[in-house]
């Protein structure tokens, strides 16, 4: 359906938002075609709005919640749910157990995601979750034991999945899983 949306001319103006870019859409999206993808960063400063609406406390150490949950508004309900419920909306004392909370909502959220992955993508997303620093595509490739055909194929697939993060340092690219995908992988995974 999307696909037909795409390539019919029509005055319309559809917006999607998912997770995951629909494979229809994929080779449809380029910088001069009627398709457009654009990545979400999380809120950032925004996020503000729903720890106040929660009612939160230690407003200092909102900074450190948004960061660590990335800005993403569920993420970030669903932490300052706990909060309320179990600290009386104290963030201080929550950092305190430096603990990454997922809970049960985002645990089946991110199981739906995880699940509908190959066994290459789950391999290659395993494998950055286990490791600390950030992985190029040669160590990737070493430490997965995998081709490299195929750990293109699963980078670039969790890429557009929104499951794993890259960063340039000294010119070269690098790979990772945020902290919260990797606690569940870790949590659920073993």
């Amino acid at each position: 359906m999307f696909k037909l949306i795409a390539e019919t001319s029509h005055q319309s103006c559809l917006i999607l938002n998912s997770w995951e870019l629909p494979q229809d859409i994929v080779t449809l999206t380029d910088d001069n075609a009627p398709i457009r993808c654009l990545k979400l960063p999380g809120l950032g400063s925004a996020a503000t709005e729903i720890l106040r609406e929660k009612r939160l406390t230690d407003e200092e150490q909102w900074h450190l919640l948004i960061e660590t949950y990335q800005g993403n508004p569920l993420w970030l309900k669903i932490v300052a749910t706990l909060i309320q419920d179990i600290f009386r909306g104290k963030v201080a004392e929550f950092i305190k157990y430096d603990n990454l909370y997922i809970g049960d909502e985002l645990t089946k959220i991110l199981k739906q995601h995880l699940e509908r992955l190959s066994k290459i993508e789950k391999t290659v997303i395993t494998t950055l979750s286990q490791e600390k620093p950030p992985l190029g595509i040669a160590e990737l490739i070493e430490i997965s034991k995998l081709p490299a055909t195929d750990v293109f194929k699963a980078i670039q697939s969790l890429e557009r999945r929104c499951l794993i993060e890259t960063e340039e340092q000294q010119q070269q690219t690098y790979f990772k899983v945020s902290p919260i995908i990797q606690q569940y992988l870790i949590l659920n995974c073993q």
